[in-house]
Order: structure tokens, then C-alpha cells, then sequence
């Protein structure tokens, strides 16, 4: 019975939406210098499925 309670503890906790707040303001603060670092344009993010307000948001532009 235990096992059983484990393991839909874990199916609940995976199905659980996660908290991309924190990750997104994370991002904001440091992708601008990652992508200058490691030379990422703009279309590129995009391309990898970031959200062009999020871009926006940490000052990466299509210039870029």
C-alpha cells in the first residue's frame, strides 16, 4: 500500500504544472550576456521556441 501511495505521489508531482516565473526571470537577467557570449542571435531563440516578449524582456533584439 505504501509503494502505491510513492508511487501516486510521484504521478501527481509530475503532473503538476511548473512555475516558469522564476525560470523566465532568470533568463531575463542573464541571456543577453549568454547570447553575447556564446554569439546566439535573435533568430536563433526564436527558433528554439522562446517567446519574442520574453526576448524583449531581456533585452535581446532581432538585431542581434
Amino acid at each position: 500500500m505504501q509503494d502505491r501511495r510513492d508511487i501516486e505521489a510521484q504521478l501527481e508531482a509530475m503532473q503538476a504544472e511548473p512555475d516558469m516565473s522564476s525560470v523566465e526571470a532568470e533568463f531575463v537577467t542573464h541571456a543577453a550576456n549568454y547570447a553575447a557570449r556564446k554569439g546566439i542571435q535573435y533568430a536563433t531563440w526564436r527558433e528554439a521556441g522562446v517567446a519574442a516578449d520574453l526576448l524583449a524582456r531581456a533585452g535581446i533584439t532581432r538585431g542581434q
